[in-house]
This record gives structure tokens, sequence and C-alpha cells, in this order.
């Protein structure tokens, strides 16, 4: 017997008398398999609910019937698949509660989440084949359309995230990635993590600042950069000692960071509409080169 999907019109209880809910996203490929057991490993640490969402692709009924057995927009093999993720995840523990709906990937796990009011959406992520291609890939599309964090998933879930590195800016808003963060890997060790460069580095450059001028312009930037991240953890709540300060442009101080085993990179989306659509450049690095689990705030 198929368990049958929910309705992804469901009614939803005040958010007080209910656990966190979680949804992700599988189209039954390895990628996807690493990004459901995260979701369960994350969803068995806070007690939450677990939704598996699979956006089945349309096609044209002409089509259907002249190529395929089926002529409706879901078919048996791919109720029988999620059936397969559903039974794959009772069998660790969790109960999930399966969609099964028509359409494009990124529009269904978005409705989905917001039907559901889900506090997370997790994706599996394959490397493009063209990094700045203007169309991105589906989970970068997934992270600017989401209301809620988005964790993408390269890495298989064998072991807990070892270390969370939260890269920082003076506009970072830490409270809201600090909490996501220990949402996702709540035993991890935590740390802040501020690329800072002097604003007139390239200039004095430019201009032929000795060598010994410049260790001293970026000790002043540095101490500079010490004080106003200070007083931004202390506002969050965060002792001084998690800061990590790295000179250099925020790409290159994270392309280290990023081959790193059992990391998780937290990056913060931006507040405006225009920087939620757009992702940053160091957010599309990191989700079109980069290696390690990132969760998108």
């Amino acid at each position: 017997m198929h368990a049958q999907p929910t309705s992804t019109r469901v009614k939803v209880m005040h958010p007080s008398t209910r656990p966190p809910r979680v949804v992700v996203g599988t189209d039954f490929s390895p990628g996807a398999e690493n990004a459901v057991r995260r979701a369960i490993d994350v969803v068995r640490d806070n007690g939450a609910e677990l939704h598996v969402v699979h956006a089945a692709p349309r096609v044209p009924r002409a089509i259907a019937r002249a190529f395929l057995d089926a002529t409706g927009d879901v078919t048996p093999s791919q109720r029988e698949a999620l059936d397969r993720v559903v039974a794959a995840s009772r069998e660790r523990g969790v109960e999930a509660k399966p969609h099964l709906v028509p359409g494009a990937a990124v529009q269904v796990l978005t409705h989905v989440a917001r039907a559901v009011r889900a506090g997370l959406v997790v994706v599996g992520a394959r490397r493009r084949v063209m990094p700045d291609a203007v169309v991105g890939s589906t989970a970068e599309r997934v992270a600017t359309s989401a209301r809620v964090p988005v964790l993408i998933v390269r890495k298989p879930a064998g072991r807990p995230y070892r270390k969370v590195i939260v890269a920082a800016d003076l506009d970072s808003k830490l409270g809201a990635s600090v909490e996501a963060a220990r949402f996702v890997a709540p035993s991890a060790q935590l740390s802040v993590l501020h690329a800072f460069e002097g604003t007139h580095e390239t200039a004095l450059m430019l201009h032929g600042a000795t060598r010994e001028s410049l260790r001293r312009y970026r000790a002043d930037a540095r101490r500079e950069a010490r004080a106003k991240m200070t007083a931004k953890l202390e506002r969050a709540g965060l002792d001084s000692s998690v800061l990590r300060l790295r000179h250099g442009r925020a790409e290159r101080v994270l392309e280290s960071e990023n081959m790193k085993d059992d990391v998780l990179l937290v990056l913060q989306r931006g507040r405006s509409v225009l920087r939620r659509v757009f992702l940053g450049s160091v957010s599309r690095w990191v989700i079109a080169r980069g290696t390690s689990d990132v969760l998108l705030v």
C-alpha cells in the first residue's frame, strides 16, 4: 500500500502548539538522498516534523499518451519512489509526511514550505557547469525564493557537523544566523568569521607604500575590525572568543574554510528585496564553487 501524499492545503495550527517543521526536496538522486538524511538528523535533534517533497515535472498530455504508460501528471513510479523515501525515514526513527505535487521544483518547494509554515528548507546541490550563469541552480533559486533559512547539502550526512562558521560583516544580523545555526547543528562548535580589508589598502599599494607601511595599516584595520565586531557580538549575546578575523576578500577567506569536512558555513542573504532576489557575490560564489554544506539565513 502506498503512503498517500498529503495535500499542500493543510490546516495549520498555531506555531506554539506544533513542533517546528522542516521541508526537504527530493528528486531521488544521490544528492537528494544526502539532503533527506541531513534533514532527518535535524528533525530528530529538534523534535521537529518532516515534510518530504517531490515536484513531478509536467508532461503535455499528448506527449504522455504517445510515449508514457500513464497520462497523469503523477506516475506510479514517482509515488513508489516517494514511498521508499518515507520508509527509509521511518527506519531512522522519523515519520515523514510526503508531498507529491506536479510542477517546477522551485515553485513546489517554496509553496509547500509556506503552506506548512516550515522553519527550514533543505535541498541537495550539484556543482554547476557554468557557475556564472544568469539562471542559477535549483538550490540557488530556492534560496532566493524561500522566506525561511535554506540548508544546501553537498556532503553525505554520515555524522553531525563538527564546526559551524558564521560569516559576518558589520551589517549582518548575527542573532538570526546563530539561531538558525544552532537549530541545524546544535552540538557543533560555533565561530564567527569576519573578513576585513583596509578601505585604502589598494590605493596605498598603487602609490608604492612600503611593506612595513602596509603591515602597520593592516594592523590598524584589524584593531578597528575587532573593536566593531566585538561590540556586535556582545549585542548578540556572544562571547568575543568566538570571533575569527581574517585579512582578505571574503571569497578568498571562505575558499579555505569550505574545503574542510564536517563544517557548515552560515551566510546571510540580506534584508532588502533586491538582495534576496539576487544573492550577494559571496553567497553566489559559495553556492556555485564551494564544497561544504551552506546554511543561508
